[in-house]
């Protein structure tokens, strides 16, 4: 689509990490001539060389770091939510972008693009103003027949035309600001974007750890065909004590990555980490979400 466009945002601590995941979604969609937009709250010139660098390799994409200008920064609120407050620019992407792009893919840092696609063209419906797909707590709280529309926003497909028309990033901050929600971007389009006007993407494009760990013993997991992999949590496929089978896509990326790369094993707040690690750990994901998992897997 001439109209679409790729967005991350980044930042201090993830620029490294960012990088493996621009690299994959290269690596495997470079023949498609998309438009990637980096978005920073200041332009870093290391990161600059490096993505400039990587891009030499992959003429036929053009990437775009950009900083946000202070007009839309002033938007972002400084104090909502236990992530870093600059992660809440992914709300201002639809403003940011050319006003010729119709939509726009975000990506968080911490995924991979493990194939080709452009078949999530296939899901852009004008109706509606954001897809992505289901959150796992609230699959693991529904009945295997029912439908839930509360979407991760580590992947999302944005109608940019719809949320500009609207004002959406305006109004969406307007309520990460005044609720202070521990997850804000996730819980101001779920609780602020109409329910008929959240769509659903199949779970190969936002395939989690945990939604491997889940699938059903007798599913033949050698014919899994994710193509986002997103490594959510407070446990990275690069911190020391992470040991997931699904690791290794990530290493495969990082080790392949032909721009150097400082990414430690560090784990920052580790109580807080620890804590967090032992809630998700301890979750009702039972046989009920393996159900819902295995209906709607690649759907």
């Amino acid at each position: 689509m001439d109209d679409f466009a790729i967005c991350y945002v980044t930042g201090e601590g993830i620029y490294d990490e960012t990088l493996v995941s621009v690299y994959s979604l290269l690596e495997n969609n470079s023949q498609e001539g998309y438009d990637i937009f980096i978005f920073d709250t200041t332009i870093r010139e290391e990161f600059s060389q490096k993505l400039e660098s990587l891009s030499e390799g992959f003429p036929g994409i053009d990437l775009f770091y950009q900083a946000v200008d202070d007009e839309n920064l002033n938007l972002v609120p400084r104090d909502a939510g236990m992530f870093h407050w600059s992660t809440n620019i992914l709300l201002l992407l639809p403003k940011l972008v050319p006003d010729d792009i119709r939509w726009l893919l975000y990506m968080d840092y911490d995924t991979i693009v493990d194939a080709n696609i452009k078949s999530i063209a296939q899901h852009v419906d004008d109706n509606l103003d954001v897809l992505g797909v289901m959150e796992e707590v609230r699959l693991a709280q529904t009945e295997v027949g029912q439908i839930v529309k509360y979407v991760n926003s580590g992947v999302l497909l944005m109608n940019a035309t719809s949320w500009r028309a609207k004002q959406l990033s305006e109004s969406l901050l307007a309520y990460v600001s005044e609720t202070k929600p521990r997850y804000p971007d996730q819980n101001a389009v779920n609780s602020q974007i109409s329910f008929e006007k959240i769509g659903l993407l199949p779970l190969q494009y936002n395939f989690s750890r945990r939604m491997w760990d889940q699938m059903s013993p007798e599913t033949d997991r050698s014919n899994l065909r994710a193509k986002i992999y997103h490594f959510w949590g407070p446990w990275k496929p690069w911190h020391r004590f992470s040991g997931h089978e699904l690791d290794s896509i990530w290493h495969r990326y990082k080790d392949a990555c032909p721009v150097p790369l400082d990414i430690g094993q560090y784990k920052g707040s580790l109580m807080m980490d620890l804590f967090e690690s032992t809630i998700l750990q301890n979750m009702d994901f039972d046989a009920k979400l393996r159900r819902v998992i295995n209906r709607i897997l690649f759907s």
